[in-house]
């Protein structure tokens, strides 16, 4: 995906590859433990997700 972006010319090419995975990788776990933490203690989880204060976090 990046590499593609990079031919693209949607990033630049001088970016680290291997650190942009390992950033990508870091942040969705990190979303997806937050949405699952906080969601599993709602009512309504999508009602959760949806809002817009949940969307402003993520």
């Amino acid at each position: 995906m990046i590499q593609k972006a990079m031919k693209q010319g949607e990033l630049d090419p001088s970016i680290d590859v291997e650190l942009a995975v390992m950033i990508i990788e870091i942040w969705t776990n990190a979303i997806t433990t937050y949405i699952l933490d906080e969601g599993m203690k709602q009512k309504d989880i999508l009602k959760w997700v949806r809002s817009a204060k949940t969307q402003e976090k993520n």
